[in-house]
């Protein structure tokens, strides 16, 4: 059985430079384009989750702020 990604595969296979998680006080943190300054938003907290959790697996990057 493979495991629903939701088609956000590009945020952590490589396919798509630049994102990363920045830390938040609350919530697993945000998901952030340093090459575009753009964020993502997801609005399902399962895929969110998900995303978040995938992104760490594959060793994107975690920061403390906004680069």
């Amino acid at each position: 059985m493979t495991q629903k990604t939701g088609g956000y595969e590009f945020l952590w296979d490589g396919s798509d430079e630049g994102w990363v998680v920045v830390r938040t006080r609350s919530g697993p943190g945000a998901i952030y384009n340093t090459m575009t300054r753009q964020a993502l938003v997801i609005e399902d907290d399962d895929e969110y989750e998900h995303a978040i959790r995938m992104m760490r697996e594959h060793g994107r990057p975690f920061v403390d702020s906004v680069p």
